[in-house]
């Protein structure tokens, strides 16, 4: 298990849950940033098929800053941008593609995508 410790001071504790419905195999790798860490968060690498919720993490974001989430499925990038008390900044316009259901959520509530 790799973690990694920061002092947000201003933050709330956020949780990213990503769940997905995909009919076969996928590479997928999901990764998170958030203001005020340098460093991106590995959330998952590796292969998928089926159903259900493959992230659920929480994470320090501060008040007056953003969360990143970036999916890379076979090859092809995908990111959305959430905002404390604003909701979502940024989503793919298209659906993620091979997958039936990909939702990305950072909690709390103002902050759902999906």
């Amino acid at each position: 298990m790799d973690m990694h410790f920061a002092f947000l001071g201003d933050s709330i504790e956020s949780v990213v849950e990503i769940s997905v419905e995909a009919k076969h195999s996928s590479e997928m790798k999901i990764s998170t940033l958030t203001s005020g860490l340098d460093d991106e968060i590995a959330l998952y690498d590796g292969t998928f098929c089926g159903s259900g919720t493959i992230v659920r993490h929480f994470i320090a974001v501060r008040l007056l800053g953003e969360l990143h989430i970036s999916s890379k499925l076979d090859g092809s990038l995908y990111s959305w941008t959430f905002k404390p008390g604003v909701g979502i900044l940024k989503a793919p316009a298209h659906p993620v593609s091979d997958l039936t259901q990909f939702v990305a959520s950072g909690a709390p509530a103002a902050m759902t995508y999906g």
